[in-house]
């Protein structure tokens, strides 16, 4: 039996956590020119989604270091089980998500 969301979400025409099985590739790039070169690799292959490991991505928390700058609430939604935080940013399940 798979496991699906207590909330299926709608992203574009494909349902997330809906009864269909999706097929969602990683995107693990340090840099912005591999981001874009990994990008158009993955795009190619049509998959039903593409993740962004945006924790990969190098200097991603650089905005928090400038000064005299209003921050938000920083989350980031994933598909693991538990949900933390990790350097001032909240990591959610998407179970947990609402």
């Amino acid at each position: 039996m798979r496991l699906q969301a207590p909330r299926p979400v709608r992203v574009g025409d494909r349902l997330l956590g809906g009864s269909s099985v999706l097929v969602c590739v990683p995107l693990l790039a340090p840099t912005r020119d591999m981001l874009i070169e990994q990008a158009g690799r993955l795009g190619a292959m049509r998959p039903d989604c593409i993740e962004w490991r945006a924790d990969y991505l190098q200097g991603l928390t650089y905005w928090r270091s400038l000064p005299d700058q209003e921050h938000g609430r920083a989350t980031l939604v994933y598909g693991g089980d538990s949900s933390y935080r990790r350097q001032g940013i909240a990591v959610l399940s998407w179970q947990h998500w609402e």
